[in-house]
């Protein structure tokens, strides 16, 4: 039927995850909450332009997932299904509530409902504070970093830069090399 999506016994269970206090609410439409968590999280360079987001998904072709923390809005994450491996395009906890655990809580429910392994991108190690936090943060929950791969983040318009970033992954993940032209080819579009 057009407009209508099937959705696995997977995917209906995790529409709506609960892991303590904290859920994760799977959406099409971002939230005004949402909208502004990712237009203040992200520098203009590691971010589409909003116009260009939202469609991600309406369509499908991205899932968002907002999270709730004791009925409370926390943050987001956007994740992408290549082939198995789950890319986790952004993730944001709101300013207020980092370190907390909620990140945590969400990384683990995740990787138990089936969302692994998984796939992302950091700011290099030693280019600032906040990166080396956020790589020690990913490396706390099993990630590896890959540095040996010289990866740049594609631009997301055409008056932005290219960003040096780092990949790094969870799980039985396929070969980074092999991962990094999936997230070339299939979320920036090169």
């Amino acid at each position: 039927m057009r407009g209508s999506l099937r959705l696995s016994s997977m995917e209906q269970d995790i529409r709506n995850i609960p892991t303590a206090d904290t859920i994760l609410k799977e959406t099409r439409v971002p939230s005004p909450a949402t909208e502004n968590l990712y237009l203040s999280a992200f520098p203009e360079e590691e971010r589409r332009p909003i116009e260009w987001w939202r469609p991600l998904f309406t369509s499908g072709r991205a899932r968002l997932f907002e999270i709730f923390e004791n009925d409370l809005y926390a943050g987001f994450i956007t994740l992408w299904n290549l082939e198995g491996t789950w890319y986790v395009e952004h993730f944001a906890i709101d300013e207020s509530l980092r370190g907390s655990g909620i990140g945590s809580r969400v990384l683990n429910t995740l990787a138990e409902k089936g969302f692994s392994p998984m796939v992302l991108e950091v700011e290099l190690e030693g280019s600032s504070a906040m990166a080396d936090r956020r790589v020690a943060f990913y490396k706390r929950h099993g990630f590896i970093s890959h540095p040996e791969i010289d990866y740049l983040q594609p631009i997301y318009a055409p008056h932005l830069p290219p960003v040096p970033m780092m990949l790094m992954t969870s799980g039985a993940a396929p070969d980074i090399n092999q991962l990094a032209r999936l997230i070339k080819e299939r979320v920036y579009k090169r």
